[in-house]
């Protein structure tokens, strides 16, 4: 028996066939013959056809039709059989060709419940075992979508962060990577891209093509735009998917030696006996600068108070920054009292990727 593939149709195995003697003699010219029959078998969602479940899909006849030209539907009313036969054969009234078939299943008042597409087959002399077809009449199963989530360096989502944060990952368009190895050999066969400043993804059955019951081994990776993978998923995990939402969890990409650095200030209110002020004063620090340096000189981040100073703040932080031990100098005026600041803050040490904190003393080094 030649299995046929059609879509909301599945292959399976062949019942037995017998002759049935309820078809009859067609009268158009164009396949009449005495050469070819054609015999095919049918389920009803998967299910052997009997009267119980024709009775329970409603399902009172098969017919089918044969045309010269795909998608024809020239139905001809002649070539019916019982549901609940669940094999046919035309008898020999075929001439041999290249014919297209293609069949429904009907209720009482002769509506469809469940139709196939169009198929060619090339009919030789004797007889032609052409096809098994399975009716789906109920809701197809819904198909396996895949959900996930990422954070990286173990901070939470959120949209202006992410914004940022993705663009420091790889100096670069940063995609998250949803890996997929079918075969079990810890290679990607497929790969579906994300946006990394997304947060989450979908991924729909009709773009995977995965089904219900398929095991999968999946891995995450964070890439930049050549594809480099900057950071990975450390094992495969299995998983076997299910009908609706799969959730694959969420991954965390750890980039390495980083962490948070965060330097209060403390503003000082005069030249001698100094006391902690913030912004405000009096007498108010109007603009700031600083200059983040790494061990080796070279800049880490600066704002030029001479060129774009910024307001005033009581606090420094940089999100994340490399494992190193950073000397900050910080410059602050108010230029209608002619008061200045200044301070080098050394010793600013990063070794934690969740916390490190430091205090500077920004001491009045000017004043009118």
């Amino acid at each position: 028996m030649k299995n046929v593939r059609f879509p909301l149709i599945a292959a399976v195995v062949a019942i037995p066939l017998m002759v049935l003697a309820t078809s009859c003699i067609i009268t158009v010219s164009f396949w009449e013959g005495d050469d070819s029959s054609v015999q095919f078998d049918w389920l009803i969602d998967g299910t052997d056809a009997s009267s119980t479940t024709c009775a329970a899909a409603d399902a009172s006849q098969v017919r089918m039709s044969v045309s010269e030209i795909d998608d024809s539907w020239e139905w001809w009313d002649d070539f019916y059989w019982p549901c609940s036969a669940g094999v046919a054969d035309t008898g020999y009234v075929f001439a041999t060709g290249s014919y297209y078939f293609a069949w429904q299943l009907i209720d009482s008042g002769n509506s469809p419940i469940s139709q196939t597409d169009w198929f060619m087959h090339t009919l030789t002399s004797g007889s032609n075992d052409i096809a098994t077809i399975d009716f789906v009449t109920g809701t197809p199963p819904v198909g396996p979508t895949l959900v996930f989530d990422w954070t990286i360096e173990e901070h939470a989502f959120e949209t202006t962060l992410y914004d940022s944060l993705c663009t420091w990952a790889t100096g670069d368009t940063t995609t998250i990577q949803l890996w997929v190895d079918t075969d079990g050999d810890e290679v990607a066969d497929d790969a579906f891209n994300a946006e990394c400043e997304w947060g989450a993804a979908q991924i729909e059955p009709a773009t995977s093509g995965y089904t219900v019951g398929q095991n999968i081994d999946i891995a995450f990776a964070l890439i930049d735009s050549a594809d480099t993978v900057w950071s990975q998923s450390p094992t495969w995990d299995s998983v076997t998917l299910v009908s609706g939402e799969n959730d694959l969890g969420s991954v965390d990409f750890d980039l390495g030696d980083y962490g948070p650095l965060d330097v209060t200030l403390f503003w000082q209110d005069k030249e001698v006996d100094p006391v902690d002020i913030d912004c405000e004063g009096p007498p108010i620090i109007e603009a700031m600068g600083y200059l983040l340096s790494y061990s080796t000189g070279d800049v880490a981040d600066e704002v030029d108070i001479d060129t774009g100073g910024m307001e005033c703040t009581t606090l420094l932080s940089w999100l994340e920054t490399d494992f190193d031990t950073y000397e900050l100098i910080l410059d602050g005026e108010n230029v209608t009292g002619g008061y200045l600041w200044g301070a080098t803050c050394i010793d600013l040490v990063v070794d934690d990727e969740s916390s490190n904190a430091w205090g500077c003393d920004v001491l009045m080094t000017d004043s009118p």
